[in-house]
């Protein structure tokens, strides 16, 4: 079962720039409404595919390394590969 987002989650997640338009549109969708059947019926689409689109998300900004959360106002643009051990 996918594991829907905290209110600092969906922050973190709607702050990357490796998000889909429908992603984010799903995103904010489920940030007003705060459930996934109130998104659905707003977005005329099943529940299943808003908890669909919030795993895609969660996924795409691991996939980028942006696993932390940025502060409120600030753009992840890039996250370096340079680690230093």
């Amino acid at each position: 079962m996918i594991k829907l987002p905290t209110a600092n989650e969906l922050d973190e997640l709607l702050s990357t720039a490796t998000i889909t338009r429908l992603q984010r549109r799903t995103l904010e969708a489920y940030k007003e409404n705060g459930d996934d059947k109130s998104t659905a019926e707003q977005l005329g689409i099943t529940s299943q595919s808003v908890r669909r689109a919030i795993e895609a998300a969660r996924k795409r900004a691991l996939a980028k390394g942006i696993d932390r959360l940025v502060p409120t106002g600030l753009v992840v643009k890039g996250v370096s590969t340079y680690y230093t051990v």
